[in-house]
């Protein structure tokens, strides 16, 4: 390879990508609302956590020690939280109808799951990148259309719907 890369060399490709969520994350933040408020109410005291966890074994969960929180800095902390709660998705809603309070309903819900989907695809990305200490552009542009690739096939698939 001529010059041995260093010419196909794309500096902070992560940090570019992370810009852009960051960006888009804003667009977002009324699907994760309430997600992140019955989490919050959860993680608030260790009584509410250990009346949470009385429920998770009804439906063949684990209990928990805690819940990842999001952080409004870091958007794979968003990721991290909505992956959690998804897994945690019935025994949540349990605990919101069982304290009376407003948890997501089953469309919030859905659509936390398709946002996790699609970030999932920028977090995949952001590892590709990180594992390199020197991530060349031909790294770069198959990620961000493989990307690109994944939010048409996801757009096809809500207008058939």
């Amino acid at each position: 390879m001529p010059f041995q890369g260093v010419d196909l060399h794309v500096r902070c490709t992560a940090q570019i990508l992370n810009l852009i969520v960051q960006d888009g994350m804003q667009t977002i933040q009324n699907i994760i609302e309430p997600v992140r408020n019955v989490i919050k109410r959860i993680s608030s005291s260790s009584s509410r956590l250990q009346i949470f966890n009385t429920i998770p074994h009804q439906f063949n969960l684990r209990p928990k020690r805690g819940f990842t929180l999001d952080v409004p800095t870091r958007w794979n902390s968003t990721y991290d939280m909505l992956e959690e709660a998804l897994r945690y998705k019935d025994a949540l809603t349990h605990y919101a109808n069982l304290q009376n309070i407003q948890g997501p309903n089953l469309e919030q819900w859905n659509l936390a799951e398709r946002v996790c989907k699609f970030l999932k695809n920028f977090a995949d990305a952001t590892k590709v990148f990180s594992q390199h200490n020197s991530p060349s552009s031909h790294m770069c542009v198959e990620e961000v259309w493989g990307i690109r690739e994944l939010q048409i096939n996801e757009k096809n698939m809500s207008e058939k719907f």
